[in-house]
């Protein structure tokens, strides 16, 4: 089980999701899923996206939704670092969560 991410809700990099539904919400927030999945990228760097696992149960405009703890960002770098490095959502909405 996991809380659903929404725009703003941070990744463990320091990243946040930055795309959502237009027509789904938790909380007055646009609930990511795939499809609408960007992040706002580090300071000076470049969005990047989630890429999964997704819920299985819960789709969003026919794609599944991202959850906190479960969902990935694929592996990036950050500016002036030359390695790349992994995230997971790491907040969501307090009070919508959903199996995954």
């Amino acid at each position: 089980m996991g809380n659903v991410v929404r725009i703003a809700d941070s990744v463990s990099c320091g990243d946040h999701s930055a795309k959502g539904s237009n027509n789904t919400f938790a909380n007055q927030q646009p609930i990511t899923h795939r499809g609408a999945n960007k992040t706002t990228g580090h300071p000076g760097g470049v969005p990047t996206l989630f890429e999964g696992p997704w819920s299985t149960t819960v789709f969003i405009n026919n794609q599944p939704v991202a959850l906190k703890g479960i969902t990935k960002i694929v592996i990036h770098n950050k500016k002036g670092i030359h390695s790349g490095h992994p995230g997971v959502a790491s907040s969501g909405s307090p009070d919508v969560s959903i199996e995954a």
